[in-house]
């Protein structure tokens, strides 16, 4: 019976894994996917696609009340700015607020804050905000708020580093003392405190998925930025610090059964084939469960070239058995989180 369900599990997986909700880029002139909605009646299916065909999958970077930067896939309006209007996204206004409340996030850049102009030359993108980017709470809502900026600009394939400016000017230092004087590029979202023995000249980073139930309606995977102390981390090591589990006193949680160990992991014509310890199994007892679990592995393996499916193996052997084995991978999802 359990091997059944796992292999109703995978067939879901199989389905769903285009895009799981749980809970890039271009230059500020140009776009570069669409997407076309269906429906049975002709002439709504015309409207619809036409509709949606002017929408521009975006992965936006909210926060949430415990001070995890959150990547959110939305849909914005395809326009010549559309780097400023994924910012614009991610700003404090009423509509946008109310609206990305109702999964638990919250706008990452302050209101009143306005985005007088923003360059893209040589995938640096250069944003001139108002005196409204000075109006962070605290260090911690300032630090987010920046990472936020940074990791939103920086799926566009045109943006590798962004240079904020206050009213034209390049400032040293934010209200709260975040350094900005300088371009800035994705560096390590939710980064954890390394270990104090760890000679971080020598150590290296990997992004690890956890989960949380930002609402009662959503549950989010969140990036963790961990310090591993292998001088390039790999594909292993991240799963390892992921079984891991979130740190104590987390607000993050995680569908992967407490105790579950990596017995081997090996990547071949772009499949990760992870093998798990038979703890895993355990996951089996709660559809939901399995799903984010899932997620988990295949959203912390995806940061490695060249991995664009999974395969789950429990103990050596696949999911399954005899003509029940699941014999296909499974795609890796395009996104985190969807909204």
């Amino acid at each position: 019976m359990a091997y059944k369900k796992w292999v109703i599990f995978i067939a879901l997986a199989l389905i769903l894994s285009s895009g799981l909700m749980a809970c890039s880029s271009e230059s500020d002139d140009k776009a570069d996917k669409s997407d076309a909605g269906n429906t049975n009646n002709a002439a709504e299916t015309a409207g619809q696609a036409e509709t949606t065909s002017n929408m521009r999958p975006t992965v936006l970077y909210y926060q949430d009340a415990d001070g995890y930067v959150v990547p959110v896939m939305r849909r914005i309006k395809w326009q010549e700015a559309i780097a400023k209007s994924a910012l614009q996204a991610i700003t404090d206004e009423t509509v946008i607020r109310e609206d990305i409340q109702k999964i638990g996030l919250l706008p990452s850049i302050p209101a009143g804050t306005q985005i007088n102009g923003i360059s893209i030359h040589d995938g640096l993108a250069t944003v001139d905000f108002n005196d409204g980017i000075m109006s962070c709470a605290d260090a911690a809502e300032e630090r987010n708020m920046v990472d936020a900026i940074v990791y939103t600009l920086a799926e566009f394939p045109t943006i590798d580093k962004v240079q904020l400016q206050v009213n034209g000017k390049i400032v040293k230092k934010l209200k709260h003392g975040t350094a900005v004087d300088k371009p800035l590029e994705p560096a390590g979202i939710n980064a954890e405190t390394a270990d104090k023995n760890l000679d971080l000249n020598k150590a290296s980073k990997v992004a690890v998925y956890f989960t949380k139930a930002s609402a009662p309606n959503f549950a989010c995977l969140v990036p963790v930025t961990r310090f591993t102390s292998a001088s390039s981390a790999n594909i292993a090591d991240a799963i390892e610090e992921l079984l891991k589990g979130p740190k104590e006193n987390s607000s993050l949680t995680t569908s992967i059964p407490q105790g579950t160990k990596l017995l081997g992991v090996q990547v071949k014509e772009g499949v990760a084939y992870i093998n798990l310890s038979k703890e895993f199994e355990a996951v089996q007892n709660a559809q939901a469960d399995m799903d984010m679990a899932l997620k988990q592995l295949m959203m912390t393996v995806k940061q490695f070239d060249g991995v664009q499916k999974v395969k789950i193996q429990i103990d050596g052997k696949d999911v399954g058995s005899g003509e029940n084995a699941v014999a296909e991978p499974i795609a890796v999802p395009a996104f985190a989180n969807e909204y």
